[in-house]
């Protein structure tokens, strides 16, 4: 069965379409520009030029791409309503859109995961992430989101992830093809959601353990800085992962409800699905010091702004070894 040659519209624009366009719009363009000024950022800070820094870059590039994909496709073919758009341009934008929604979020697992074993297997992380092994990571990352993408090529079967002109959204195409690419869709989503409670919760345990610790530092501005940084980095990872889950739970449970009302299918379709990708590099930027005081030099053009200097603070025999962030003039 050759594949068909357009994806057919009505050709009208509504109110509809240019409600979603400009909801698309307002959310993606900036998400785009932090993810830019954060992948500047990423290749130039100092503090980021390990394997956190590396991961959260091949994490930025996904969230790039599938903003800029989103946004194009709105703008241009979900506004202006053509009667005929390319389907090979439409599935071939969803097969993207597809492949780096799951690097994303397999990039997330990872990074939980490396943060998980510089908790409790500290030995571990300068043999695996801190080596060699962190560009296979990566590349195994990437490698997973495209063979689960391969199957989207077969145009002629179409068991695509298109984008529909007049709902203004990407979905599957309902065939016996793609209701196997949804099911399988859905359950590496549930490994990736459940991997991410399992490893965050995990570390808050451990914070737990470690604030019980923080009784034994004297100085009292040490105690509170430690203390500070604890909950800035606890508070981080828990909304990055917060988003995410709380996008896979209302894919699951809210979205099929609601999918014959247009404005809320979209709302809670695509519209939820931008969001969650243009605040992801936000989240970084806004609890992260370092990436605050550049933002304000070179975005606000502040020139009142602190440095941050690392600064180890040894401990005793019963106290781990922590390092803090001091604010200091330029």
């Amino acid at each position: 069965m050759a594949a068909p040659d357009y994806v057919y519209g009505d050709g009208h624009i509504t109110e509809f379409n240019i409600v979603c366009a400009a909801v698309i719009l307002v959310i993606g363009i900036p998400g785009i520009f932090v993810n830019v000024i954060t992948l500047i950022m990423l290749r130039t800070l100092p503090s980021f030029k390990n394997s956190f820094g590396s991961l959260c870059t091949s994490r930025c590039v996904s969230n790039f791409i599938f903003l800029v994909i989103m946004v194009t496709m709105t703008a241009v073919p979900g506004l202006y309503q053509p009667v005929h758009l390319s389907y090979f341009l439409s599935a071939r934008t969803g097969q993207i859109m597809m492949l780096t929604n799951h690097s994303t979020m397999i990039s997330h697992v990872i990074i939980a995961i490396n943060r998980f074993m510089a908790l409790f297997w500290t030995s571990m992380v300068a043999k695996v992430f801190n080596s060699g092994w962190l560009f296979v990571i990566i590349f195994i990352q990437w490698l997973i989101s495209v063979l689960y993408v391969v199957p989207l090529s077969f145009d002629w079967l179409q068991c695509n992830f298109i984008f529909e002109t007049n709902a203004v959204s990407f979905m599957f195409q309902d065939n016996y093809c793609t209701r196997i690419m949804s099911t399988i869709d859905f359950y590496i989503q549930v490994f990736d959601c459940t991997m991410l409670v399992i490893l965050n919760c995990t570390a808050f345990l451990n914070l737990m353990f470690r604030h019980k610790e923080l009784n034994k530092v004297t100085d009292r501005f040490q105690k509170q800085r430690i203390r500070t940084r604890n909950l800035r980095f606890f508070a981080q990872e828990i909304i990055h992962a917060a988003l995410f889950v709380f996008d896979f739970m209302n894919y699951a449970f809210i979205f099929p409800h609601v999918a014959q009302y247009p404005f809320l299918k979209f709302f809670f379709g695509d519209g939820l699905w931008v969001f969650v990708f243009a605040a992801d590099s936000a989240i970084l930027i806004a609890f992260n010091s370092e990436m605050r005081i550049w933002v304000r030099r070179h975005i606000f053009r502040s020139k009142n702004v602190g440095v941050t200097v690392p600064v180890t603070i040894p401990s005793s025999r019963n106290v781990s070894n922590v390092s803090i962030i001091v604010q200091a003039a330029p």
